[in-house]
């Protein structure tokens, strides 16, 4: 069973501090075969400005997404749970301690301007506009001395709001991507079901969007 440890301070500060530079020494790039992505669904390119205000309004009433606003720019950090609660942690890396080893993940849906990896790390970033029933390689790094396990940055590019999806863990496998691709598309399709709702309170009356 998977399970969100908080790990010791300095080495958080080693793997995440400046994280967008964990690239920087690089090691081997590969697409393989088992990092291949079935894109299911395509609804994010199907939203319109209306549908994307009334989304934002929907993530800034759930706390189970931290908001942040940076330079004009609006994103979301889904939280997990760390110790049996659900925490905000450095940067919204959260690592998960296996019996195969270390993962560590990040899931944000960011509008408009996508939230990004690293300058200078494009090279190393997947960025596709889904289409439903294609297939998406996913540019993969190789474990080298600064990582221990396969690490992945994909951006789903939409009409006004994008998933991002960090994964990092011991075999090439993305399962950690598509299950947060799969459970964003749900619950975004979700939460527009639920207009007037969220226009009156902010919320929708779907009780697993908000874990306690």
């Amino acid at each position: 069973m998977l399970k969100t440890k908080i790990i010791p301070l300095l080495l958080q500060l080693l793997l995440i501090a400046g994280c967008d530079n964990l690239f920087v020494f690089g090691s081997q790039l590969s697409q393989p075969s088992e990092a291949a992505i079935e894109i299911k669904d395509d609804y994010i390119t199907t939203l319109n400005p209306d549908d994307v205000a009334l989304l934002q309004r929907y993530f800034s009433g759930n706390s189970r997404w931290e908001v942040r606003k940076e330079e004009n720019q609006f994103y979301a950090i889904r939280r997990e749970k760390i110790d049996g609660e659900y925490q905000t942690t450095i940067n919204g890396f959260y690592f998960i301690d296996t019996e195969e080893g270390w993962h560590q993940t990040r899931l944000i849906v960011s509008f408009g301007k996508v939230y990004g990896w690293g300058q200078h790390d494009q090279e190393k970033v997947t960025i596709v506009t889904p289409k439903k029933g294609t297939t998406v390689k996913t540019i993969v790094e190789e474990p080298y001395s600064a990582t221990s396990g396969y690490s992945s940055y994909i951006i789903l590019l939409g009409s006004g709001i994008n998933i991002e999806v960090y994964e990092q863990s011991p075999e090439p496998k993305r399962e950690f991507t598509v299950s947060a691709i799969d459970s964003v598309n749900h619950e975004l399709k979700t939460a527009l079901k639920h207009r007037e709702a969220i226009q009156q309170q902010g919320k929708v009356p779907v009780p697993e969007f908000y874990p306690e």
